[in-house]
């Protein structure tokens, strides 16, 4: 998946970095945090066409080879609008030490494409309107502070920031993100590594989400 591949190869980069050091730089930030701290799991609106991906739709907790982490991705789809998070963990259950990124977008099914595997598959296009960050345990909130990521010092553990004006750790300095879906019974099939020419990905990803 598009997003989850950005996000996850940051969540991996951070993690490596705030645990190998500790502390110095840090973006610019707002330290009134009423303003920052994001409702992750707030309804989303639904003012679209209803379509096939409508629900909420969650991976198994993969192992990542080459980093050696544990990866999750779910995704929220209304009929217009989205929440796409993806995780990178210590533990197997996808728990405890680790973080979490998410964005929320608004979408459009754009059409559909031929896939080199011979399927056809919807293309997707999101307007990214938010992007958070949430460690998941107290020692990457501590080393987040310590660092001052974002300019903040008050990371807390399982509470989600907005990251959308900081460029040290959100990956999508570009507001539009382009994939392809593919609905399968309870299986959801998103764009995998390759992008084509024209800015969506040429094949899907092996890894299914399943319907929740």
């Amino acid at each position: 998946m598009q997003f989850a591949q950005k996000q996850s190869a940051l969540v991996l980069i951070t993690i490596s970095a705030l645990t190998a050091c500790g502390g110095g730089g840090g973006g610019g930030g707002n330290s009134d945090n009423s303003n920052r701290v994001v409702n992750t799991t707030a309804p989303l609106a639904d003012t679209g066409t209803p379509n096939q991906m409508q629900g909420t739709w969650k991976s198994s907790c993969l192992f990542d080879a080459s980093e050696g982490v544990f990866i999750n991705i779910v995704a929220e789809f209304t009929s217009s609008n989205a929440r796409l998070s993806s995780g990178a963990y210590a533990s197997p259950s996808c728990t405890g030490f680790g973080l979490q990124i998410a964005v929320e977008t608004g979408y459009e099914v754009t059409g559909n494409k031929l896939l080199a595997s011979g399927m056809t598959a919807n293309t997707i296009e999101h307007t990214i309107s938010s992007v958070s960050m949430m460690p998941t345990s107290s020692e990457i909130a501590n080393a987040l502070n310590e660092d001052r990521a974002c300019g903040f010092t008050d990371w807390r553990a399982n509470v989600a920031y907005n990251i959308s004006a900081c460029q040290e750790f959100n990956p999508f300095q570009q507001p539009i993100l382009r994939d392809i879906t593919f609905v399968n019974g309870n299986q959801l099939f998103t764009g995998g590594e390759n992008d084509g020419i024209d800015g969506y990905p040429s094949e899907i990803d092996s890894a299914p989400l399943f319907k929740q």
